[in-house]
């Protein structure tokens, strides 16, 4: 992750290993700003070669959590991208060459 004043200069955040890092590779593909903060959405690769979506969250652009990875939910597929729409959050990407689209209403 990087963050930009101006979009001329950039920073690395500190690594965390929990959070952005591991046995395989991540890449977040997507982000939105909303009042509490950002959401990014990609995949994760910890099982090998099976990729996994990824939802990290942040206050401010530094710290990072990664929320918990659920089989059922996330699987095998991958998000490529994130809106706010409507008061939640919607994220699309695709599942085995198949498009998909999430919705949360929170």
């Amino acid at each position: 992750v990087w963050t930009s004043r101006d979009g001329l200069t950039w920073s690395r955040v500190p690594h965390d290993e929990a959070v952005l890092g591991g046995a395989g590779w991540e890449a977040m593909a997507g982000v939105v700003v909303r009042s509490s903060g950002l959401v990014a959405v990609g995949e994760d690769s910890e099982a090998g070669d099976l990729r996994a979506a990824a939802v990290w969250t942040s206050r401010d652009g530094l710290t990072w959590t990664r929320a918990p990875h659920d089989e059922a939910v996330f699987g095998d597929a991958r998000m490529t991208g994130v809106v706010s729409w409507g008061g939640g959050l919607f994220a699309f990407g695709s599942s085995r060459g198949a498009a998909f689209a999430a919705w949360n209403a929170r």
